[in-house]
């Protein structure tokens, strides 16, 4: 860890290639040393969005609560979206009370990028806020009008990538719910391919004998494309369900 360390700040300093810091700093982050956190909130700001998005990746996969300030702040400075959405991630995968209020009360908006909104989604899955619960499911089901929907007719059938997210989402949260939600979702009288993919990639994150059963009665709706067969043979991985094996 020690010479990890050294190496870290010398690279920074001899501004070394993206290649060689990024490595670096994942060895460190493996090493699961508590010094190596002050390092990687230290180079969050680094010249290079590169670099900074990997000692992003390394403090979510570290989980520790002392680099939620710093992750705050860079979402604040920053202006990539890529860089926020990465942030997001981090702060669902720490989950401490001052992450999950900072999820809570930064909820994108429509006119958000697309990277940081499925971001959000996909941190508040893993962070498992139940706060936000509804407005991913609603998500999952009517795209980017939960809030005006009437009926289904009210789903964005070309938000798949939006709606995807929120779907993974509630395999993350993997509640009871969640599975009938996503049942609901292929329902619809025409859905995408690849919407279809992450519906059935969600379920096999259940894992449940209902998810099974749901993916089961639905095979034939997954065999239209590679896309959805993709999704449905994962999700069948997943499952311990006997039948789906």
């Amino acid at each position: 860890s020690k010479n990890l360390l050294e190496m870290t700040a010398v690279m920074d300093k001899r501004k070394a290639s993206d290649e060689l810091q990024v490595a670096a700093i994942s060895a460190l982050a493996a090493t699961a040393d508590i010094k190596a956190i002050e390092v990687l909130v230290e180079n969050i700001k680094s010249r290079s969005e590169v670099v900074a998005e990997a000692c992003i990746a390394a403090l979510g996969h570290f989980g520790n609560k002392v680099a939620v300030p710093g992750l705050i702040e860079m979402f604040e400075e920053s202006n990539s979206p890529r860089i926020q959405g990465m942030v997001q991630l981090a702060l669902g995968q720490i989950a401490d009370d001052k992450a999950a209020v900072f999820l809570l009360e930064n909820r994108p908006r429509v006119a958000d990028e697309l990277y940081v909104r499925t971001s959000w989604l996909i941190a508040c899955g893993i962070a498992q806020l139940s706060e936000a619960y509804t407005q991913v499911a609603d998500t999952a089901m009517f795209g980017s009008d939960f809030n005006k929907h009437d009926d289904a007719d009210a789903s964005r059938n070309n938000e798949y990538e939006l709606r995807g997210a929120a779907a993974l989402s509630l395999g993350l949260f993997a509640k009871p719910a969640a599975c009938v939600t996503l049942s609901k979702c292929l329902q619809e009288t025409i859905a995408s391919e690849e919407l279809i993919s992450y519906i059935a990639t969600a379920l096999g994150m259940i894992g449940t004998d209902k998810a099974a059963s749901v993916l089961l009665d639905n095979a034939d709706q997954f065999n239209y494309s590679a896309t959805s067969r993709r999704g449905f043979a994962t999700a069948l991985g997943m499952c311990t369900n006997e039948k789906a094996s």
